[in-house]
């Protein structure tokens, strides 16, 4: 961390931030575990299947906040290099990948559960 501050004051901000980090880490954690135990319960199906896919794009928001919060604590951008902070992107540019194959899907559901007027109307 390049911080122009008194050494308490950068130690506060590290701890606040590895604090967000950790909070966030146990967010997606918990969203894992109650996807994975509450879809299999759904019959097969467009809304288990969207279900799944965004499943994976929340793996990949979980990953990319695992490597962001160790690379943080660990200082590993400067003390490695620059480099360490490339799996962030391509965690989340999978991410967001697996948001708009969803987004897909959701369009895709809508149609078959007779929203497709709304698609008419919009274009």
């Amino acid at each position: 961390m390049n911080f122009r501050t008194f050494k308490g004051e950068v130690a506060l901000v590290s701890y606040i931030e590895t604090g967000i980090g950790l909070i966030t880490i146990f967010i997606g954690l918990i969203s894992i575990i109650l996807i994975g135990r509450y879809v299999p319960e759904l019959s097969k199906g467009a809304l288990k299947e969207f279900c799944n896919r965004f499943a994976i794009a929340i793996v990949f928001v979980l990953c990319f906040s695992i490597w962001h919060t160790l690379r943080e604590y660990f200082e590993w951008k400067e003390n490695i290099g620059e480099f360490m902070e490339y799996p962030e992107y391509i965690f989340i540019v999978l991410a967001y990948i697996s948001f708009f194959i969803s987004a897909r899907k959701v369009v895709q559901i809508a149609k078959l559960y007779g929203f497709e007027k709304i698609f008419q109307k919009e274009q």
